[in-house]
């Protein structure tokens, strides 16, 4: 087997599949890639919001909360107070492998099926309108910083 220059199914550019990669795929029992690395990179980089904050429900609560998730995002979000309290239960999601199915679409159902947190945020004073920070006072719309001591 050789190097493989194929064309991606998303942008229609060329790009080359290197032997050890076709190795990689075999040993991980997956196709090769149809989308290209950048695609691929584009595509892994939606799971990401780093800028924008919704207004949804809680879905332990039923009150108006901010996340970083839409309301028509498949999961469950939790207030980040009460995600990260004991009011809930995570043990109850727990599940046992079925090595007849498989391992993708087992994570997939697991990952819809546990809360998640509204935002990922820590200390934070008077900063409730922010995400992905750290350690902030007074702030507003500030997104994927912390403030080092």
């Amino acid at each position: 087997m050789e190097n493989e220059t194929k064309q991606c199914q998303n942008c229609k550019k060329d790009f080359v599949i290197e032997l050890d990669d076709f190795a990689f795929y075999k040993k991980m029992k997956v196709p090769p890639p149809t989308w290209c690395p950048d695609c691929r990179f584009k595509r892994r980089l939606i799971w990401r919001n780093g800028r924008i904050l919704f207004r949804r429900t809680d879905a332990a609560s039923g009150k108006e909360i901010f996340s970083g998730f839409p309301e028509g995002a498949n999961g469950k979000v939790f207030e980040l107070e009460y995600w990260k309290s004991d009011a809930w239960d995570p043990l109850v999601y727990g599940r046992d492998y079925d090595f007849n199915k498989s391992f993708f679409s087992q994570y997939k159902d697991l990952l819809y099926a546990v809360p998640w947190p509204s935002k990922s945020v820590q200390s934070m004073i008077n900063s409730e309108y922010c995400d992905q920070a750290g350690y902030f006072k007074n702030s507003y719309l500030c997104f994927n910083g912390e403030v080092y001591m």
